[in-house]
């Protein structure tokens, strides 16, 4: 069997994603080319799967690197082994040997022993990863006890994952304001930041999409989809066919803050992607967030966001929390 069919094989099988959490980040055709790219320190990796045809003497110290640079568990697969394979695999520590025959059980057995979870444990991800994104989409408070109560499960790393992924798909508005990346393992330094940054994700798609009733769908959904349009009351007032006197009053009393302070807060929230993500003037973002006056649109970001746009825009390790 040739190495891509090898690869095609694997990847067909269906242990990828759902229930296990695992999922295959990249393909490598040889160890240098993964050791030459910007995984080489294999952050966030807990398995790698090396072709028995990459293993020799010669690999040997590459493959060390990968092992002692990234903790992660190493697994041979392949064709049956000689000697000398095992001999390195024993070297190595491997965790497993999958010769070319193997099927969804093999790779099971060795999701469980690397992450020390049980057939409970990755059935159980399915059942948090439905029930933390069913709160999270209704903005539903129990979601912070929820998370307290995940903080000893060994994959809520991948559950958090698989949730960012889920309300990403469902609130497809969202990413006018936030990168889905960043709120995923790959990008944060341990899952206590990750923990956080999910927290935050939340708050902000409460405070984009407040809690209100069905007679003020349109006009939410008008709003968060359409940032950079003109929002005066009076406009969306006509555009929506809405009267200007019993949005104001509902509005408020609903979602518990003023229409034009809410307003504010999504055209400021719009204009921090733009600064994050383009290489756009501050005065070009503000005209496109309705603010003609450039120190005004400046003292108004700095009030919600505690540092001036510019400010927001140089660093990349910012704590851009709200």
């Amino acid at each position: 069997m040739s190495d891509r069919e090898l690869v095609s094989r694997l990847m067909a099988l269906p242990v990828w994603g759902e229930p296990t959490g695992f999922r295959v980040a990249k393909v490598y055709d040889s160890i240098d080319s993964f050791l030459d790219t910007e995984q080489s320190s294999g952050l966030g990796l807990d398995l790698f799967i090396i072709g028995t045809e990459l293993v020799s003497e010669a690999s040997m110290k590459s493959l060390q690197r990968i092992r002692d640079r990234s903790g992660g568990r190493i697994v041979f697969c392949g064709g049956e082994g000689d000697f000398e394979t095992a001999r390195l695999g024993i070297l190595l520590g491997i965790v497993d040997y999958i010769t070319a025959s193997f099927e969804s059980g093999c790779l099971l057995s060795v999701f469980k022993r690397i992450s020390g979870s049980s057939d409970a444990d990755l059935r159980s991800v399915e059942e948090h990863v439905t029930r933390l994104t069913a709160m999270f989409i209704k903005r539903e408070d129990e979601l912070y006890e929820l998370m307290e109560q995940l903080s000893g499960f060994s994959a809520l790393s991948s559950v958090i994952d698989r949730t960012v992924r889920n309300v990403f798909e469902s609130l497809d508005w969202l990413d006018l304001y936030l990168n889905e990346e960043d709120f995923l393992s790959e990008k944060q330094p341990d899952l206590c930041e990750q923990k956080r940054m999910f927290l935050m994700l939340f708050e902000s798609r409460v405070q984009l999409d407040p809690p209100h009733s069905s007679a003020l769908d349109k006009v939410i959904q008008y709003i968060i989809y359409a940032p950079e349009s003109d929002l005066r009351q009076k406009n969306l007032s006509e555009e929506l066919h809405i009267n200007r006197s019993y949005l104001s009053t509902v509005f408020t009393a609903q979602t518990g803050s003023h229409f034009v302070d809410y307003v504010t807060r999504v055209k400021l929230m719009r204009a921090a992607w733009l600064l994050r993500n383009t290489n756009m003037k501050i005065s070009e973002i503000a005209g496109r967030m309705d603010y003609k006056d450039i120190a005004y649109f400046s003292r108004q970001f700095k009030k919600v966001f505690k540092i001036t746009p510019s400010g927001y825009r140089i660093p990349d390790d910012y704590d851009f929390n709200i």
